[in-house]
């Protein structure tokens, strides 16, 4: 394990290194975008604590589908890959900088790690009683085999089961935490997921309440209007 380990530090060294004396001359001749958005992303990457796994395989990813991967087929250096890596670790070169990554994550496949919790709860008795929730979030870890949203839907399944009803809510979690996410430019080593009432949400259940007759199959709901014409109400009673 810590020889794989090794190996992938290497490796995603190299790939650091040959952006850095390569990649920053050879982007130029990209729009001042692209070659804006490149820098930062190095320079982000390049910060990183290559000792996690989680920190190689970002930078294995971003030189297989991120803005690295413009240089997908670049071909390896000998001198530079004989420096840092043949040196220090027994790996045959690989073809070009988008084998480097794959083979980064072929090395971190024994490093697999699970998140704090597998799904967001809500309280026990939230289906007939009002219980306040409090704000709060969480950490999960990037997947090199998950998007950002698959996380997020995965993490807020329990609200899916609901949908069957007519209510639910993990569609608006994920969107509302996808938005924050935008905005905040955080680390892309994890993802926060912050809980409803992080949002200013809270649960509409309690003793006779819509949701909970809903739940109990009192009634159900057929259609859902938002911001409906005023006359709407009187036209259906009329029907």
């Amino acid at each position: 394990m810590e020889s794989k380990l090794r190996k992938a530090k290497c490796l995603a060294d190299f790939i650091l290194r040959w952006h850095q004396i390569f990649g920053k001359s050879k982007i130029q001749e990209r729009t001042p975008e692209f070659y804006n958005q490149y820098l930062a992303r190095l320079d982000a990457l390049s910060r990183l604590d290559l000792t996690k796994p989680e920190h190689l395989r970002l930078i294995a990813n971003e030189q297989i589908m991120g803005i690295f991967e413009y240089f997908y087929t670049e071909p390896i250096p000998q001198m530079l890959w004989n420096k840092l890596v043949q040196n220090v670790v027994d790996l045959g070169m690989p073809e070009n900088l988008g084998a480097v990554g794959l083979l980064i994550l072929q090395l971190l496949k024994d490093y697999e790690y699970e998140p704090e919790t597998t799904t967001f709860q809500l309280p026990e008795g939230w289906h007939n009683k009002a219980i306040p929730l409090r704000p709060g979030h969480i950490k999960l870890p990037m997947r090199f085999n998950k998007t950002a949203r698959e996380i997020l839907e995965d993490y807020f399944a329990s609200l899916s089961e609901m949908e069957g009803l007519g209510i639910g809510g993990r569609d608006l979690m994920v969107a509302m935490n996808e938005d924050l996410r935008e905005l905040r430019d955080i680390s892309e080593e994890y993802i926060i997921a912050y809980n409803p009432a992080s949002f200013n949400f809270q649960l509409a259940t309690g003793e006779g309440t819509l949701v909970t007759r809903v739940i109990q199959g009192d009634i159900t709901i057929s259609e859902v209007l938002l911001g409906c014409d005023p006359k709407y109400g009187e036209n259906a009673h009329r029907e």
